[in-house]
């Protein structure tokens, strides 16, 4: 799978982490941004045993609540994947929806919660739009990571 790569969105900070969930030296981020990358590890290990494999290179950002970000991310025809999405302990509501060229909805993460996943295999490859929603943020901005697992 190629990098994922990202539409420009203001307010946005975006961590590359390379296989293997290595996390970016503990100066460089928040304890907010600590906290997704924790969860990201842990939902690795989770997914593991189901036959999810990390894809790498996850997105972490920071939206206000009632905000978006949009992430271009490749995929490839006839794989699997398991998109998830995390937040800090000030977030409450994330959802994840994947659309297609003609902004038709392809998948969505089911309800709102600060852990939503989404499964799903593309008819074709190419880049595929993930729009990440901040529903409720106590604190703002709110840190969030989407992880993308593949089988």
């Amino acid at each position: 799978m190629t990098r994922p790569t990202r539409m420009p969105v203001s307010r946005a900070v975006h961590t590359v982490l390379l296989f293997g969930l290595a996390a970016a030296p503990a100066a460089a981020q928040t304890r907010w941004e600590r906290q997704i990358h924790e969860q990201l590890r842990v939902i690795s290990a989770d997914l593991a045993p189901q036959g999810w494999r990390y894809a790498g290179s996850p997105f972490t950002g920071q939206l206000g609540q009632g905000d978006r970000e949009t992430l271009r991310i490749a995929l490839r025809e006839g794989t699997r994947y398991a998109l998830v999405a995390l937040c800090d302990e000030d977030c409450r509501d994330l959802e994840v929806t994947v659309l297609g060229e003609d902004d038709a909805v392809l998948a969505r993460s089911a309800g709102w919660g600060d852990r939503p996943l989404l499964e799903m295999q593309p008819r074709a490859t190419g880049k595929y739009r993930v729009v990440v929603t901040m529903a409720h943020c106590a604190s703002g901005p709110c840190a969030y990571g989407v992880g993308v697992f593949m089988k």
